[in-house]
């Protein structure tokens, strides 16, 4: 065990950003958590246990426990001597993740619309505006991450915690899928902007049944072509 792990496990709180901690074992599940789903990582690639952990100011024991978590709740797999990876996924396991979020994401879209406040629209406003400076730009770590926190902002925005975590995990398996789009070249050029301008619409008018149907038309877009970049 580290020298300074009673330390990590028993302190008062830790800070990141604007989010507290309990101790540094949360910090580092959550960090990892976050990086995976914004996309920091992609199919197969191997996350650097000593890296990460010191990039958070932690011991590797923390970080190996988050590791681990994620492991076992099936968003890493373990290689040979234990080294956690992103697992690499076949075509007909991305169907099923993308028919799950169609049935999912398509009723979160619907009842955000409904709602979401004038506040909630305008954070995905500015989160659009954004993604149209990363995609002139082409930057696709922005992109992806962008893209991310978009459909997600919107999926709390139904205010069903329970239909969102379900969402979330959906997200946490097919974010490097998203990654590997936005590395492509697609991103910036896809018909993402047009669904996401008119689902922003759809929620000015508070157009549950619009929002929805459009949402899901994204997503069946989207797998079209991450299924195409994959066979590339």
């Amino acid at each position: 065990m580290d020298s300074n792990d009673n330390q990590e496990t028993r302190g008062s709180g830790h800070t990141a950003g604007s989010r507290q901690f309990r101790n540094h074992y949360d910090l580092a599940y959550a960090s990892v958590r976050s990086a995976l789903l914004n996309g920091e990582y992609r199919e197969g690639q191997k996350l650097p246990l000593r890296q990460i952990a010191a990039s958070l100011g932690l011991s590797v024991t923390p970080v190996r426990d988050a590791l681990a978590r994620l492991g076992a709740e099936g968003v890493l797999v373990f290689a040979p001597y234990r080294s956690a990876r992103v697992p690499t996924l076949t075509a007909d396991e991305i169907r099923e993740i993308w028919l799950i979020r169609e049935l999912l994401e398509g009723e979160a879209a619907k009842q955000a619309a409904l709602r979401m406040s004038p506040d909630d629209i305008s954070t995905l406003e500015t989160l659009e505006q954004a993604l149209e400076v990363a995609r002139a730009d082409g930057a696709p770590d922005r992109i992806a991450s962008l893209n991310t926190n978009f459909h997600l902002t919107l999926y709390r925005g139904a205010r069903l915690p329970r239909l969102y975590q379900q969402i979330e995990r959906q997200w946490l398996a097919a974010a490097p899928l998203f990654r590997r789009f936005a590395d492509s070249g697609g991103a910036s050029h896809s018909d993402g902007r047009v669904y996401h301008r008119r689902i922003l619409e759809a929620l000015r008018g508070g157009d549950g049944e619009q929002c929805g149907s459009l949402t899901v038309g994204d997503i069946r877009a989207g797998l079209a072509k991450i299924l195409a970049v994959r066979q590339a």
